[in-house]
């Protein structure tokens, strides 16, 4: 799925695949922002289409600290909800997200 934002000054790319790492789920191949949208209000509207698309998928993403500039590498991925869970083999900070819980129906409460 491929996201461009309608002034194009941002762009996110999601792909659904098992990486050699064995990372499983949706995968955020692409993000770049450009433009004067925070980035983790970007990151969190292509999370909402990431889930109407594959609902319930783990999302993640990888990020190569030796490029980024920030002190603190991914910190619009952790803005957004996601956390940093451990690095690939190849030394990259890999970050995910969960999918929201969805309610059952089955709470007495309601």
């Amino acid at each position: 799925m491929v996201l461009l934002s309608e002034d194009q000054t941002a762009l996110f790319v999601w792909r659904k695949f098992i990486s050699m790492d064995n990372q499983r789920g949706v995968n955020c191949a692409v993000f770049r922002n450009e433009g004067p949208t925070q980035a983790s209000d970007l990151i969190k509207s292509a999370m909402e289409l990431a889930w109407g698309r594959w609902p319930g998928e783990r999302l993640y993403t990888y990020v190569n600290p030796k490029f980024v500039k920030s002190k603190n590498p991914g910190y619009c991925f952790i803005m957004a909800n996601w956390k940093r869970c451990g690095f690939s083999k190849g030394g990259l900070l890999i970050l995910d997200c969960e999918p929201p819980v969805q309610p059952t129906g089955n709470d007495p409460s309601n």
